[in-house]
């Protein structure tokens, strides 16, 4: 791939040389390394083990520069193609993600981000987040080196942002409807890493849903009821009533730790209760 000396995007955020702070194990970046793992046939175990030590921040090396040169003009081919296919093919108003670079830890809108949690996707502030050491992670660990693999990294994050922006709802709302009603394809099963099951439609308030194999997890939030709690103000403990939910996960723990699960289930409550009614949806 010929990408020196082209054009990069200006969509970029760049914290490499920031103090991140602490960021916790991430359940999104842990899916792309289990998905990348099972369908290459590779042991993950060394490679989860070698991003739950990476905390730390560090120096900016030449590499790093090159890299993130190599994603902005990715980046920036990106926003073109999509551009184009809003203009001729979408109805809605395109606009494109920023993409923040940073180096060991850092925050976003959807909770603590560090090479643990790899690169992901933020609905909450529309920026794709990346610490180009994940490249080296997947060379040496995967055996995914070269453009074409990053590559592929920065477009499927970017994927996630035109599924925001085209309303992953209705995508998921018609898997529902054609599950129901037994009209789902078996290639539509296939190659799955994580599953939502969703008993809180039933009235459940929680289950315990086996994994799907070769799957790695299963969430099921149960429904949503009121229920009196406790809540902490500037007066003193309160009980006021509040809308609960549960939520249960499990997994497979050959492959997932249980601090990546906990982390995993804060992000999730985190991120839920972080909406509000002017939050967008799309």
């Amino acid at each position: 791939m010929k990408w020196q000396g082209r054009r990069g995007s200006r969509n970029m955020e760049d914290r490499r040389r920031m103090s991140g702070g602490t960021a916790g194990i991430g359940g999104v970046g842990l899916l792309v390394i289990l998905a990348i793992g099972y369908f290459a046939g590779i042991d993950v175990t060394p490679i989860l083990d070698e991003v739950t030590g990476n905390q730390g921040g560090g120096e900016v090396t030449e590499a790093d520069d090159r890299a993130a040169q190599f994603v902005s003009v990715t980046l920036a081919d990106t926003e073109e193609v999509w551009a184009g296919i809003f203009d001729g093919q979408v109805d809605g108003a395109y606009t494109p993600p920023t993409l923040v670079l940073y180096k060991g830890v850092t925050r976003s809108a959807c909770g603590g981000a560090s090479g643990a949690t790899g690169p992901f996707y933020c609905p909450g502030d529309r920026k794709i987040y990346l610490d180009t050491a994940f490249f080296t992670t997947m060379e040496r660990q995967l055996g995914a080196g070269g453009d074409f693999a990053r590559l592929y990294v920065v477009a499927h994050e970017y994927g996630h942002h035109i599924q925001n922006l085209t309303g992953l709802a209705h995508t998921v709302a018609d898997l529902a409807v054609r599950t129901r009603s037994k009209k789902l394809q078996p290639d539509e099963l296939q190659g799955g890493t994580f599953t939502i099951t969703n008993v809180g439609s039933l009235g459940s308030l929680m289950g315990t849903p086996i994994i799907n194999q070769p799957q790695t997890a299963i969430l099921s939030p149960g429904a949503i009821v009121k229920r009196p709690v406790v809540v902490e103000t500037e007066a003193g403990d309160v009980i006021a009533i509040r809308h609960m939910m549960y939520v249960s996960l499990s997994y497979d723990h050959r492959v997932i730790d249980g601090s990546m699960a906990a982390s995993f289930l804060a992000a999730y409550r985190e991120q839920l209760e972080a909406y509000t009614v002017d939050t967008p949806l799309a």
